[in-house]
């Protein structure tokens, strides 16, 4: 069977929902919760700089300079290829603990970079190439990988809360 390729218009709308719902999770964290236990070793505020990704990757992979040639045809793909390396948590674990401390605002910083990522995602067409360290796809296709991150990672700070 092959992978499911997704429609522009089910993912935008799909996207739009779940950055509505992340930013609403973290507004929700209280002054006192932001260094509580919020996902395995990370803090509530290194969760929050984890998936700020989210947003960060789609301005910086819209924007950026091939790094892999490699084609990758649907978030399936993606998630196949990121998750084959030996250990892709130790990085991941040591840039979010880098990138949270980094500001203390992360409400506000989660809100800016959520509409800067929104606007490029209403003003694109569906085929721009996303530059991505693994490889190139298209905007719909990765815009299904970001979904994911924000409902899993919404999920565990809904728990963390």
């Amino acid at each position: 069977m092959a992978d499911h390729i997704f429609d522009h218009h089910e993912v935008v709308s799909a996207f739009r929902y779940a950055s509505t719902w992340w930013r609403s999770l973290a507004g929700a964290v209280e002054d006192e919760q932001w260094d509580a236990p919020g996902l395995g070793e990370w803090s509530v505020r290194e969760l929050v700089a984890h998936t700020d990704r989210v947003y960060k990757t789609l301005l910086e992979y819209a924007e950026g300079d091939v790094k892999d040639p490699t084609e990758i045809y649907s978030a399936a793909g993606y998630f196949r290829i990121v998750l084959a390396e030996q250990t892709p948590h130790v990085h991941i674990a040591a840039r979010a603990k880098r990138e949270a401390a980094e500001t203390a605002d992360w409400v506000s910083v989660t809100d800016d970079l959520a509409a800067r990522a929104g606007a490029l995602v209403e003003r694109s067409a569906p085929d721009l190439a996303m530059h991505l360290m693994v490889g190139v796809m298209q905007l719909d296709q990765y815009l299904a990988t970001r979904v994911v991150e924000l409902v899993v990672h919404g999920l565990d700070l809904a728990r963390a809360l």
